[in-house]
């Protein structure tokens, strides 16, 4: 019992850094996109909400080969660069100070990492609520609105496509979940040493 508790404090200490590197990496993959027949044509990083920055996908692809102006697939889409969104701010920020905290061994850095991942859970999970909200929003006024080509009401008719959250999104909750359960055991073992020891 004694060994199992010992390897769960030297696993955080050992690799708990690594896992905090993989999850503010992960802030670089697509959090949320819409796809068309199982491919992206728009996708949002968590990075990409943090900076406003441009999206990626394969419409934005097609731009940069084609030019603005010489689309294919209607040429009267825009897409601008993807809102800023403060709850991405914050879960990155947590992130980010989880990451810091791991390079730590002291009792009070393991409580910081605790908490530091509820946080980041909490912005994540409300982050996923408001884009979610938002893109399903935009989706249905991009059906509704006329087009010349009619590419907005023949994409809403199409069964395969898909707007909602992405990969990216999942791996960072994934990873802050199980941060979260490490942390709270590695917090209590310690506490039972101490009242054993007492």
């Amino acid at each position: 019992m004694t060994k199992a508790k010992r390897s769960l404090r030297a696993w955080w200490k050992r690799f708990g850094r690594f896992s905090s590197a993989v999850i503010v990496a992960c802030f670089f993959l697509p959090f949320f996109g819409v796809s068309c027949a199982g491919m992206d044509m728009v996708t949002a990083s968590g990075a990409d909400m943090v900076g406003g920055c441009r999206p990626g996908g394969l419409l934005m692809e097609q731009k940069d080969k084609k030019g603005e102006d010489a689309m294919d697939a209607g040429g009267d889409i825009k897409i601008d660069n993807v809102d800023r969104e403060p709850l991405a701010m914050i879960a990155m920020a947590a992130c980010v100070a989880l990451l810091a905290l791991s390079f730590l061994s002291t009792r009070g850095a393991l409580v910081g990492c605790f908490l530091l991942a509820l946080a980041g859970l909490g912005s994540l999970g409300g982050l996923y609520a408001k884009v979610s909200k938002d893109i399903h929003g935009k989706m249905d006024d991009f059906g509704k609105a006329d087009s010349k080509s009619g590419i907005g009401k023949e994409m809403m008719s199409d069964k395969d496509v898909d707007a909602g959250s992405r990969y990216g999104l999942w791996m960072v909750g994934l990873g802050l979940i199980g941060t979260a359960v490490v942390t709270a055991m590695a917090m209590r073992e310690r506490d039972q040493s101490a009242d054993g020891g007492g």
